[in-house]
C-alpha cells in the first residue's frame, strides 16, 4: 500500500527485493505495518517496514524492500 501510493498503481511495476526477519511469534488479533521510504528516487524506491502486534506493539518482523519504478510513458505511447 505505502509503495504503490507513492509509485502508482502500474502494471510493469515490480518488486526487485524482499527481505523478511521475523522476531517473535505473533499472538492472535490484529498487526499493523510501519513503513518508512527511505529512498524515492525515478526508478527505484527503498523501503523499510516494522510489522507490530499485541497490546504493547511489540515487533513481530522487519522487512526491507525495494520496487522498480518504470519511467513514465507520455499519453501517445499508451494508444
Amino acid at each position: 500500500v505505502c509503495v504503490l501510493s507513492h509509485a502508482g498503481p502500474d502494471a510493469l511495476s515490480v518488486t526487485t527485493n524482499l527481505n523478511i526477519n521475523f522476531m517473535r511469534k505473533a499472538e492472535a488479533g490484529p498487526i499493523d505495518g510501519h513503513c518508512r521510504i527511505l529512498k524515492l528516487g525515478k526508478s527505484l524506491m527503498v523501503f523499510d517496514i516494522d510489522i507490530v502486534a499485541g497490546p504493547d506493539g511489540h515487533t513481530v518482523a522487519h522487512a526491507t524492500g525495494t520496487y522498480s519504478i518504470p519511467p513514465k510513458r507520455s499519453a501517445d505511447a499508451v494508444k
